[in-house]
């Protein structure tokens, strides 16, 4: 049967006629047959070229079951449950956090998203992200892509980046592909590109005549052969991505009761911290290196054991070549051997040669660097 399509595009009207013809040879083929002046054949051929999948072979992937998952409850922290919201940015989106969103807009940067979330909230202050699907792919290593397709239900009360507060009930479809990546040893997004459908926002707003309304202008524009930024492997700047000991004590403001300083004679020169994300094993002991090292509530045991319950379990085996050797539970560990080490040392300096691990389990060869006291770590 044959249909004739036509569209008018203003200056630069396309008129096409399209021939569908269902028989051809054995089974159904559909040919197309596109007719106009000037028309030019072009493809996207080249984007093959791209890492449009994970480059990383045998690549863990711990974090895919959950990541669905993971995607709503992110999602529903900063969208429908009106509890601390700046929090929950801080918490799962990356300082540097970047979108491109309808008309081409691009936002930049936490504050950005913060106030991006506020404007939102201010418009429509019972809006309702459903979220109708959630799938993801990537691994560990190259990170992840998220697709959420999703309906947003609200009433315009309040003044929005379309004028005044209508009054009116909205709802509306959109999608969001997001990527994401481990950040300071947690996943978290690094940028978006949102599509919603903002007609059909703006005719059930009332507004039928874009001319008088304030929107920005689109800023949409392709870029031929290459995928959106960033993408497989993306990694922050090193000073970001560096999980320093202070950097992921448990919790902020824990107290350090002794100065942390390197100690006369430690080493000074600094080397190139590694971009990759760190597994789960190490970040631990990273995190309980850093509580140790700097004495933190060294002889307060109930908050010591408080601190490093997140890293124990409470029938832990800790072998040692102090006092009885081995040690079965944090109390037991506090007291044959943390007490007498933190007597005979100031604040230590651990200097680790040897550093590997998985999510699972970790090895580090170590030497360390400290002011001795006096006497020996056996209390002696």
């Amino acid at each position: 049967v044959p249909v004739l399509l036509c569209s008018s595009f203003g200056a630069g009207a396309l008129l096409a006629s399209v021939l569908l013809s269902q028989q051809h040879h054995r089974g159904a083929a559909v040919e197309l047959m596109v007719r106009d002046a000037g028309f030019v054949p072009w493809d996207n051929a080249c984007l093959g070229e791209e890492e449009l999948q994970p480059p990383t072979t045998h690549a863990p992937t711990t974090f895919l079951a959950e990541c669905p998952a993971w995607v709503i409850k992110t999602t529903d922290a900063v969208w429908n449950s009106r509890t601390d919201i700046n929090g929950s940015l801080e918490a799962f989106f990356y300082s540097e956090w970047s979108s491109t969103s309808s008309f081409g807009a691009q936002y930049h940067g936490m504050a950005a998203l913060k106030g991006l979330v506020a404007n939102t909230l201010r418009a429509f202050p019972d809006l309702r992200i459903h979220i109708t699907d959630v799938f993801c792919t990537g691994n560990d290593v190259d990170g992840y892509k998220t697709t959420m397709p999703d309906v947003l239900i609200g009433t315009n009360t309040g003044p929005s980046s379309y004028g005044p507060p209508t009054g009116r009930r909205v709802v509306y479809s959109g999608i969001a592909v997001c990527y994401v990546q481990k950040i300071r040893g947690r996943w978290q997004y690094v940028s978006e590109w949102v599509a919603h459908d903002e007609w059909a926002l703006l005719s059930q707003l009332g507004i039928t005549d874009l001319k008088t309304v304030p929107h920005p202008p689109t800023m949409a524009a392709p870029h031929d052969c290459r995928t959106n930024k960033p993408s497989w492997g993306w990694q922050p700047p090193p000073e970001a991505a560096h999980a320093s000991a202070k950097g992921l004590l448990p919790a902020p403001g824990v107290a350090q009761t002794v100065p942390t300083a390197k100690p006369a004679g430690a080493a000074t020169g600094a080397t190139t911290p590694s971009v990759f994300p760190v597994p789960t094993a190490k970040a631990v002991i990273i995190k309980m290196d850093a509580i140790i090292s700097n004495h933190v509530f060294v002889y307060d045991f109930e908050k010591w054991y408080a601190v490093m319950l997140d890293f124990w379990t409470t029938d832990c085996v800790y072998d040692s070549v102090l006092g009885v050797g081995k040690y079965v539970g944090l109390h037991g560990w506090f007291d044959g051997e943390h007490i007498p080490f933190n007597h005979a040392f100031d604040a230590v300096h651990f200097n680790q040669m040897i550093f590997a691990g998985e999510e699972a389990t970790a090895t580090t060869t170590t030497y360390a660097s400290a002011h001795w006291r006096g006497g020996d770590a056996d209390g002696r």
